[in-house]
């Protein structure tokens, strides 16, 4: 799992860069996101082997449902919420804070609307949501929803008691500007570089990029290890992914970091969140060049 510890080592065939990762595993000395809820807004979340009794509780707003996938294909829920926090155990693979609790919101079941992804968003925060992970958006970048948009200034403003949910979104994966919602001043829009810390083509850039995190390609061709669902559901038909990528492969990862410097200090406020993460990336280059 180079995202999360890069060593330079063959994957797929294709080299890696020393070092282009999160460094998760000097974080676990400190801590594993204990006591850190992260809401996965996507296309449902399920029990998994490799989360243990960690997803708390879930949600789907199109029809008032409990947050499970709503097709036995969908799984880009899970490939996330194994990113941000699978299990650090003998099974499968592990997260890059893997003691998170989870909410999962359901927010591709038929005939959702932009209201009800925005009540979703509430939703995660009213349920204590101290940040929400989201691998989505409309491609677009001059589009707008004032449901949605209310909804997140309502996260990052009244959020965990006043200090505000850190809220992450996908950049997208158009090769070109960033997408909405993504594209909000008060989100953390995050791109996607590769195992050997080059901008892939596909990710969107421009002056509005705030990080950008260890990827795989497109299309489930990438080499991001991760869940599936369980028995039988899911992409591939086994509990673990192997193909995951874009910018949804490498927002989970920032949502991941952003749990475990809550899990030290709770009492930051979501700016300082995102100032803490900002500050402590790798210079990848002037703003918006790459």
């Amino acid at each position: 799992q180079f995202q999360m510890h890069n060593t330079g080592q063959v994957i797929d065939g294709g080299t890696s860069a020393n070092n282009v990762d999160c460094n998760a595993f000097e974080a676990w000395n400190i801590t594993l996101g204990n006591s850190v809820t992260v809401a996965v807004l996507d296309d449902g979340l399920e029990a998994h082997e490799d989360l243990g009794g960690r997803l708390i509780r879930g949600f789907t707003p199109a029809n008032n449902g409990n947050g499970t996938p709503s097709n036995n294909t969908d799984s880009h829920g899970m490939n996330c919420a194994g990113v941000i926090g699978a299990s650090d155990n003998t099974l499968g693979v592990s997260g890059v804070a893997p003691n998170v609790n989870f909410l999962g919101v359901n927010i591709f079941a038929p005939g959702t609307s932009n209201g009800d992804i925005a009540d979703g968003i509430t939703w995660a925060v009213n349920n204590g949501a101290d940040i929400i992970s989201n691998s989505w958006g409309f491609n677009s970048c001059s589009f707008s929803s004032a449901d949605i948009n209310n909804a997140i200034n309502n996260a990052v403003n009244n959020g965990r008691g006043g200090d505000g949910t850190i809220v992450v979104f996908s950049a997208g994966n158009n090769g070109g500007c960033i997408t909405y919602p993504a594209n909000r001043s008060n989100v953390i829009s995050v791109g996607a570089i590769d195992k050997r810390g080059r901008l892939f083509t596909y990710s969107a850039r421009g002056a509005q990029l705030d990080l950008v995190a260890p990827s795989g390609m497109v299309n489930y061709l990438g080499d991001v290890r991760t869940l599936d669902r369980m028995n039988g559901n899911g992409r591939l038909g086994g509990n673990y992914e192997t193909r995951f990528g874009g910018t949804s492969g490498a927002c989970p990862v920032v949502a991941g970091a952003a749990a475990v410097v809550l899990s030290i200090n709770p009492t930051l406020t979501q700016q300082q969140v995102r100032n803490i993460l900002t500050s402590t990336a790798t210079n990848m280059g002037f703003s918006g060049s790459r």
